[in-house]
C-alpha cells in the first residue's frame, strides 16, 4: 500500500487542533490509520487529538494480538480507551475542560477496511473513479438532514455546521460507529478533517483523486482548500490499495 498524508493549520485558526497517524512509526501497528480534529479551549483541541490518536494506536497495538477478541471488538476498545484518557484529562484539570475531537480509524488488509468513527471527520472510498463517503458525520446538521429539515446541498456554510453531537472526551464512554467497506487493488481511502470538506465539494476530490498518486493527490486537495480560504485546520491522509508501501 501507499500512503501520503498533509496537515495544515489553514489562514484563520491560531494552532493546528488536527491530528494523524499513518503506518511506519517504529513498533506501531503497521495497518491502521487516523485522523482526528480536536475542539476545545486555547490549545484544548490540540491537546485532545494528539492524545486520543496516541491512545488509540498504544491501545490497539496492545490488543491486536488478543485471543478471542474480534477486529470490531478491538476497535471499539481502543477508541473507548482514547475517549476515556481525554474524558479524564477534562475532569483533572480546568484548562482542558470541554476539550474533545472527532476520530476517524482504519483499520486495512488486502480485502476489507474495517472503520470506527466518532464526529464529523470522515472517510472515503474513491473505487473505479466514483467516491463515496463511507462514514456519517454525528453533527446537527446531519440530524436535520436525517428529518428532512434541511437539503444536503444546503450543509456546506450552514451557520450551524460546527456543532458535533458525538465526540470522543465529552462523556466516560462513547457510542462508536463501526464500518466494514471491501476494497480492492487501484481503490483509495481518504481520511480528512471537516477543513477539507467544509471547503472542497465531492466532486473536486473526486477529481483530484482520479488518475494521481497519493503523494500528488494530497497536495492538490490541500491547494484547493488553501485557495478556498482556509478557514479550518486541513488534515488529509489518503491510502492507496496495491501501491508499494513508503
Amino acid at each position: 500500500m501507499q500512503y501520503s498524508a498533509v496537515t495544515h493549520r489553514g489562514y484563520v485558526r491560531e494552532q493546528n487542533e488536527d491530528a494523524y497517524y499513518l503506518p511506519g512509526a517504529k513498533g506501531a501497528p503497521g495497518n491502521l490509520a487516523i485522523v482526528a480534529d480536536g475542539m476545545g479551549g486555547h490549545r484544548a483541541g490540540e491537546v485532545a487529538s494528539a492524545m486520543a490518536v496516541h491512545s488509540a494506536v498504544i491501545a490497539f497495538g496492545r490488543l491486536e494480538d488478543t485471543p478471542g477478541m474480534t477486529l470490531r471488538e478491538k476497535i471499539f476498545q481502543a477508541m473507548n480507551e482514547a475517549n476515556r484518557e481525554v474524558y479524564e484529562a477534562t475532569q483533572e484539570s480546568e484548562q482542558y475542560a470541554g476539550m474533545g475531537t472527532t476520530m476517524t480509524l482504519a483499520v486495512l488488509d488486502e480485502k476489507k477496511i474495517d472503520l470506527g468513527h466518532v464526529g464529523d471527520s470522515r472517510a472515503y472510498l474513491f473505487h473505479e473513479g466514483t467516491l463515496r463517503q463511507i462514514t456519517r458525520d454525528h453533527t446537527l446538521v446531519q440530524q436535520l438532514i436525517d428529518l428532512g429539515e434541511l437539503l444536503p446541498q444546503e450543509r456546506r456554510g450552514h451557520p450551524q455546521g460546527n456543532i458535533i453531537t458525538r465526540a470522543l472526551g465529552t462523556a466516560r464512554i462513547v457510542d462508536v460507529d463501526l464500518i466494514e467497506e471491501k476494497w480492492q487493488r487501484g481503490d483509495m481511502l481518504l481520511l480528512c478533517s471537516d477543513g477539507l470538506t467544509g471547503a472542497v465539494t465531492d466532486e473536486e476530490i473526486a477529481a483530484a483523486l482520479g488518475g494521481q498518486e497519493p503523494q500528488v493527490a494530497v497536495q492538490m486537495l490541500l491547494g484547493l482548500a488553501l485557495k478556498r480560504g482556509g478557514r479550518d485546520n486541513i488534515t488529509i491522509a489518503l491510502i492507496l490499495h496495491g501501491g508499494d508501501a513508503q
